[in-house]
């Protein structure tokens, strides 16, 4: 699996878990879960397809850009549209996208590991 895959079965995993678990505090809670779960996973899928499309710095930073703005959005409508519960919604919320964080940091992806120009040895001395 990429390094994108994990990241994002990761992100899933505890979405769903944190979902689980609200869903048996009440209804209200693992409905409010489960729109932070599809706030966060949807522009994430979407971000993950799209980069692996292109090598552009351009496109992938506007990808990024749009991948925030999309997150925001979904956020607004849930919270003006859907009587959320704030508990279930922002735990889910900030748990699935601390994964993201804790995923990158599990997959190496920004450099976690690889040897390159101005990567250090261990030693302190740049490699």
């Amino acid at each position: 699996m990429s390094p994108t895959g994990r990241i994002l079965a990761l992100q899933a995993s505890i979405g769903i878990a944190l979902s689980a678990g609200f869903f048996l505090r009440s209804t209200t809670s693992g409905m409010s879960a489960g729109l932070a779960f599809c706030c966060v996973i949807a522009p994430a899928a979407y971000y993950a397809w799209a980069q692996r499309r292109t090598s552009n710095a351009t496109r992938l930073l506007l990808q990024g850009v749009s991948k925030m703005v999309l997150t925001m959005v979904l956020v607004a409508v849930s919270i003006v549209v859907y009587e959320i519960e704030p508990l279930g919604f922002f735990v889910t919320f900030a748990a699935m996208q601390a994964g993201y964080l804790g995923g990158l940091q599990v997959s190496g992806t920004p450099g976690g590991g690889r040897k390159g120009p101005g990567s250090t040895t261990g030693n302190g001395t740049v490699g």
